[in-house]
């Protein structure tokens, strides 16, 4: 949507696509890649988004030789070593884990990230009572107000859910579907519980940009899960 704000600060605009308008793939928090396709025709302007970028390139001296979303994602696992011959054939319908396949052996090494976020033992027996948990966010590709108006993708669109591991809804008394209060300095939404074995130990995910009970609501690192 073309703003006020957009077209005093910016040099060129670009039509930009809806998650509703766009093919691919998306990867999810767990490493999972599963395929995106289009749902509603790109309106007037409107060009894919690998097409803007290839056009752009192209006029800047270099041709990539993309002409199709799928020429593109061939390009993609061409030159990450981990994705490496990944095809959308073997992705399907279902989805497939990148780190179950044998090239996630050429994955850089570097820092555990994952593990120095995660609390200490003595912290997470410490917050079991309240049911403290770092907050991890993300965003679902049907988060959108394209989405939102549309009669034909009511469906789909997102809901609050949190996402937990295994552990941590073990300890919290939390079972997959149950309904559980995510709160934070006082603010409060309600989520569908869903445990995740690629979730990290101490870290809850909840979803952003969704029209109702959005994790955009908090501010803080940290919230408390408790089973309603």
């Amino acid at each position: 949507m073309l703003t006020e704000g957009i077209a005093e600060h910016a040099n060129v605009i670009f039509p930009a696509e809806s998650h509703a308008e766009k093919e691919g793939t998306v990867v999810h928090p767990d490493g999972r890649l599963q395929r995106m396709r289009t749902a509603i025709a790109h309106p007037g302007s409107v060009r894919a988004g690998w097409s803007v970028v290839a056009e752009i390139a192209r006029r800047a001296g270099l041709e990539t030789g993309a002409l199709t979303s799928p020429m593109v994602f061939a390009q993609l696992v061409e030159s990450v070593p981990f994705y490496r011959g990944l095809t959308l054939e073997e992705i399907g319908g279902r989805g497939v884990r990148w780190q179950d396949r044998e090239a996630a052996s050429a994955f850089p090494s570097g820092p555990d990230t994952v593990s120095a976020a995660r609390p200490s033992q003595a912290g997470a027996q410490e917050g079991a009572s309240n049911g403290g948990l770092r907050l991890g966010t993300y965003r679902s590709i049907w988060a959108a107000p394209e989405v939102e108006i549309s009669p034909a993708l009511q469906f789909t669109v997102a809901e609050q859910h949190v996402e937990l591991a295994p552990e941590d809804a073990q300890r919290l008394g939390v079972s997959p579907g149950d309904v559980v209060d995510v709160s934070q300095n006082g603010t409060r939404l309600t989520a569908t519980a869903h445990i995740r074995t690629g979730v990290p130990a101490g870290t809850a995910f909840l979803a952003e940009g969704i029209a109702n009970g959005s994790a955009n609501a908090f501010t803080e690192p940290d919230v408390e899960v408790h089973k309603r």
